[in-house]
C-alpha cells in the first residue's frame, strides 16, 4: 500500500507540474496577444489621425478653391486683376508708373 500512495503522489506532482506548466504557458500566450493587440491599436490609432488631418487640409483647401471661385465670377475682381497682372485700362486712362529712385531721401 506504501508503494501505491508513492506512486500516486508522484503522479500527481507530475500533472500538477504539467498542469502549472500550461497554465504559464497560456498565460504568456494571453499577454503576448494582449500586447500584440495594442501595438495595433496604437498603430491604427495613428493612421486615422493622419487621415483626419489629410480631409481637415483637404476641406480646408476646398473651401479656398471656392472663395477663388466667387471671386472669379464678380466683375471688379476681374477687372483688378487684368489692370494689376495684365497692365490693361479703360478707355481714356493713362497709367502712370514711379519708378523708384536710385538715391535715398535723407532728411536733414
Amino acid at each position: 500500500m506504501a508503494h501505491r500512495s508513492y506512486y500516486y503522489r508522484k503522479k500527481s506532482k507530475k500533472r500538477f507540474k504539467i498542469r502549472h506548466l500550461l497554465l504559464t504557458v497560456f498565460g504568456m500566450y494571453l499577454v503576448f496577444v494582449f500586447v500584440n493587440q495594442q501595438i495595433q491599436i496604437n498603430s491604427i490609432n495613428k493612421s486615422q489621425q493622419e487621415v483626419e488631418r489629410e480631409i481637415k487640409a483637404a476641406l480646408e483647401e476646398k473651401h479656398r478653391i471656392e472663395e477663388q471661385i466667387k471671386l472669379l465670377n464678380e466683375d471688379e475682381y476681374i477687372e483688378e486683376i487684368a489692370r494689376k497682372e495684365l497692365g490693361l485700362v479703360k478707355p481714356g486712362e493713362v497709367i502712370y508708373k514711379v519708378l523708384p529712385s536710385k538715391q535715398p531721401f535723407v532728411d536733414k
